[in-house]
């Protein structure tokens, strides 16, 4: 995962409907948690590259008021 990103657990797997898929437990390091959820790629490695996008997207996220 990027840096600054604490993965707390997930589950990978491949379906005919869902194609190959990965939800992910984590934290940012302001703690906030955040699932995410990537569905419908091709393989493993699409679906780690889309996983990765949204993991540095949580790391940027702007803290709740």
């Amino acid at each position: 995962p990027p840096s600054k990103i604490k993965v707390i657990g997930g589950k990978t797997g491949t379906t005919d409907q869902a194609g190959s898929y990965l939800i992910l437990l984590s934290k940012n390091a302001e703690g906030r948690e955040f699932v995410s959820v990537v569905l419908g790629a091709i393989d493993g490695n699409e679906v780690y590259t889309a996983m990765n996008r949204l993991l540095r997207q949580e790391r940027g996220y702007p803290p709740q008021e």
